[in-house]
């Protein structure tokens, strides 16, 4: 999906964006409109290498023929290999909306040093939809889902970069005469209310089930009117016969 360097070090970049202390994806996703957001703590899995948690929320929903709000999760592990890097894996459900038990989102974050520079990483983000049931629409789902999950990672990464610029700037400079006052960065938001990405997937699909609905109705609706021209026309030939002298 993208691929970056970032102006920060492995560890720094674990305390400030992956840390139990560390409120940055949340507040990310409280920023897009995502509600009632609770996560739980990052814990040791049986292999006592990687560290899981989750994170369920309510996700508004600004689409006709759609609920308001929809039940979301997603379950995030982590690890770090020492100084060569770390890795971030979430996968995305929704529930109770059409469609979405067919199919979640999984994602892959990989933060590596940047072997000539200490203080910079190289960050990569990559996603595929993984399907747990056969589809009609799987086709529909892979495209669709493609340009908005993109723009969702691409979104968490620059915030990413502009709050450690943020923070740079933030910092206080030695062996200057006079002390320079710096003014925090604003960081820009998404707009709130923005539909999580494969909810538009979701959305998508029920809207095609129901025109699909329609036009099966209207078909039958041609059949069940052909059927009594037929039958009208059948009874007449009887009359007519029935009136006809021998």
């Amino acid at each position: 999906v993208m691929s970056r360097p970032l102006s920060c070090n492995l560890n720094s970049f674990a305390d400030q964006f992956i840390a139990n202390e560390s409120e940055f994806l949340p507040s990310f996703m409280k920023d897009r409109g995502d509600e009632d957001m609770t996560t739980s703590p990052w814990i040791f899995a049986d292999d006592l290498m990687w560290q899981t948690r989750k994170l369920h929320y309510n996700h508004p929903i600004n689409a006709p023929l759609a609920p308001p709000k929809a039940l979301a999760r997603k379950e995030q592990r982590f690890r770090k290999f020492g100084e060569h890097g770390l890795c971030i894996e979430t996968e995305t459900y929704t529930e109770g909306v059409p469609v979405s038990d067919c199919f979640h989102i999984k994602d892959r974050i990989l933060v590596e040093p940047v072997t000539d520079n200490e203080d910079a990483v190289h960050i990569s983000a990559y996603f595929h939809v993984c399907f747990t049931k056969s589809s009609m629409f799987q086709a529909i789902v892979t495209k669709t889902s493609g340009p908005e999950f993109t723009k969702f990672l691409v979104g968490l990464v620059d915030l990413m970069e502009v709050t450690i610029e943020g923070e740079k700037k933030r910092k206080p400079v030695s062996n200057v005469s006079q002390p320079r006052v710096y003014e925090p960065q604003q960081v820009p938001l998404l707009p709130p209310h923005q539909v999580d990405p494969y909810l538009y997937v979701v959305i998508g699909m029920f809207a095609i089930i129901l025109i699909l609905q329609y036009q099966l109705s209207c078909q039958i609706k041609m059949i069940q009117l052909s059927v009594e021209i037929i039958e009208q026309q059948l009874h007449h030939e009887q009359l007519k016969q029935i009136c006809l002298p021998e």
